[in-house]
């Protein structure tokens, strides 16, 4: 385990507990800005070392989920959801 600075410890995510964040963001149980700072906590986390790399690559697409390029609009929208969803599909794994 690894301190996130905050006196609390973290270790890696269970990915299918990571792939659950972008399910919840997609279908509108979970807000983008929360699981976007979940996952930012993991990715400026220096100490923690990732052992698996599917998990890393979808944290830092969480990570960046609550983009906007205006004050009223995201960088990714449903569609971007649903590709990264097929494409991390837990079954191809």
């Amino acid at each position: 385990m690894i301190s996130n600075g905050k006196g609390k410890y973290m270790e890696e995510p269970n990915y299918n507990y990571t792939y659950n964040q972008l399910y919840k963001v997609k279908n509108d149980m979970s807000l983008r800005e929360e699981v976007a700072d979940w996952a930012q906590n993991y990715v400026t986390n220096c100490d923690l070392i990732f052992k698996n790399e599917k998990t890393w690559n979808l944290i830092m697409v969480l990570s960046g989920i609550d983009i906007k390029v205006s004050p009223t609009e995201y960088l990714y929208g449903k569609e971007d959801f649903e590709k990264w969803l097929e494409e991390f599909n837990l079954k191809q794994f």
